[in-house]
């Protein structure tokens, strides 16, 4: 889920915006990769998956936020503090909803942030990590990079994102978001949390807006 980072990216202010601004480049291929990537784009499992993100911004200390990732079928959502989207990753389309300005924007790159892997940037770097054992079980480890972020996701056989690393090219790799912990669960809180309707509404649990002790 994860972060699929809308999700994550989204709790940090990096995505989105850098496919616009990004040079064009040659993406590259990796079969192995690429399994991974498409099983997480691609997944019709039924999951909540809640997380606690450690953000780095410019000029800001470091905070903890709860970032919340949903799905079933080919739809999908996800919540941050600052936003919710809903998607239907087949269909391509998604809506975004920001909680602080109550305004509602359109287009097929809310899907693609929201369904698996952000693929609104093309991917200059591409490596398999290996199997890593979690507490939610094994994980392909995949270390993808585009113009401006060298990201690393933990996916697990149902193509659950259980963990984001983001960090920034120009910084020297400087980490800018990180999942501390990931909880997933097979029931979703509510049947019409894809609607867009729901959107007006945070779905997630008060227990898992709270940070996990350290």
């Amino acid at each position: 889920m994860f972060a699929s980072t809308a999700r994550l990216a989204l709790a940090a202010g990096l995505i989105l915006t850098t496919a616009a601004c990004a040079p064009p480049a040659k993406p590259v291929t990796d079969p192995k990769v690429d399994a991974v990537l498409e099983r997480s784009r691609t997944t019709q499992a039924t999951y909540a998956a809640y997380a606690w993100v450690n953000v780095e911004r410019p000029d800001e200390d470091p905070t903890v936020e709860w970032s919340a990732e949903f799905h079933s079928g080919a739809k999908h959502r996800v919540e941050t503090p600052a936003d919710r989207i809903v998607a239907d990753c087949a269909a391509g389309t998604g809506k975004i909803f920001n909680i602080a300005s109550s305004e509602v924007r359109e287009g097929p790159q809310y899907a693609r942030s929201a369904c698996g892997v952000n693929s609104n940037n093309e991917l200059l770097e591409k490596a398999y990590v290996g199997v890593r054992q979690t507490p939610t079980g094994p994980v392909d480890r995949i270390r993808v990079a585009d113009a401006e972020l060298v990201r690393i996701y933990d996916i697990d056989q149902n193509g659950v994102i259980v963990g984001t690393t983001f960090k920034l090219k120009n910084e020297d790799n400087k980490t800018v978001l990180s999942v501390l912990k990931t909880v997933v669960e097979g029931d979703l809180p509510a049947p019409d949390i894809f609607d867009d309707a729901s959107l007006q509404r945070s779905v997630v649990p008060d227990r898992y807006k709270v940070a996990p002790e350290t």
